[in-house]
């Protein structure tokens, strides 16, 4: 049951970040205890990269790269993220404040999990491996996502548990914005579609991969009733985070940036590429309908797909 204590720790660390920035925005030792603890675990990371790099010799080569860029361009991130005259050039063009500690904390995990994802896709795309995913860890992981954004946005440290609701973006949704969401799941199909078929087309290899990496991920949830529960489960969790939490302080493009590269299994193909574009038309949906629709439509969308994968010959 490792992978519960994981969970756990996740949304622990959450937890005493959240309420440690927000106290750090009028205690100046909290403040200067918090930067100090990030700018230590940045250039730790980044001394550690180039320490594997330099001592790639006496590790296989491909590993060596993987691991020495992955740490290495995380650390330089998080560096980006503290550095106050890039959080202001790029509070130009987000919604966050450049001078607000919960949003410069916030900033460094976004980008370092960004630039971290992204150079494991990159160096160790080729050693990929996933493995079959139940019930239970998906409703286990929903709930920790559900409670990292929660505490995130400041549930019970500078919000109650209704403007926590509010802020996160759910809403009761009318007959009208149900049906738009449906009408959203649609569009999510056709973009997949034509992502999966380009790969099929330019990338047959890579294409055969993937599928075989989605059946062995879902071949223990493939039942009606399995496909629902995960469905649901990674709907709600994924858009309370993306969607709900994070797009409103840093925009579409950073969100849409993060969820595509923690969406691994499809590798360097044009499959993510396509993700990418859903999760732009995702954040559409978000800013206009809000979060109960993008959950309906992300839920729909996942049922119907595992559904079919299962169903395929």
């Amino acid at each position: 049951m490792y992978w519960i204590a994981q969970l756990v720790g996740i949304a622990l660390i959450s937890a005493v970040l959240s309420a440690w920035a927000r106290g750090a925005r009028t205690d100046r030792l909290l403040r200067l205890l918090l930067l100090a603890l990030l700018w230590t675990i940045a250039l730790g990371l980044v001394v550690a990269g180039l320490g594997i790099m330099v001592a790639g010799a006496r590790l296989p080569l491909v590993l060596a790269r993987g691991a020495g860029y992955t740490l290495t361009m995380t650390g330089v991130a998080m560096l980006l993220a503290l550095v106050a005259p890039v959080r202001r050039l790029l509070a130009r063009f987000l919604p966050f404040d450049a001078e607000s500690v919960p949003d410069q904390v916030g900033l460094a995990v976004l980008l370092a999990l960004i630039a971290g994802n992204l150079a494991g896709l990159i160096w160790l795309a080729g050693d990929l491996r996933v493995a079959p995913v139940s019930v239970v860890q998906l409703v286990g992981q929903s709930v920790t996502l559900v409670a990292v954004a929660a505490l995130a946005v400041g549930l019970g440290i500078e919000r109650t548990w209704g403007s926590t609701v509010r802020r996160l973006g759910f809403t009761r949704l009318t007959w009208v914005q149900a049906a738009t969401a449906l009408g959203f799941t649609v569009a999510l199909f056709v973009i997949a579609g034509a992502a999966g078929a380009l790969t099929q087309w330019l990338q047959p290899e890579l294409a055969r991969e993937i599928e075989d990496r989605l059946v062995q991920m879902t071949q223990d949830v493939s039942s009606v009733s399995g496909a629902l529960a995960v469905s649901i489960a990674a709907g709600v969790g994924e858009e309370t985070l993306f969607r709900g939490a994070i797009q409103p302080r840093y925009g579409i493009l950073l969100t849409s940036a993060l969820f595509t590269l923690v969406h691994v299994q499809y590798g360097l193909s044009i499959i993510t590429a396509g993700v990418f574009a859903i999760s732009l038309l995702l954040g559409l949906e978000r800013r206009y309908l809000g979060t109960t629709a993008c959950i309906l439509t992300h839920a729909t969308y996942n049922a119907v797909a595992i559904l079919l994968q299962n169903l395929a010959p």
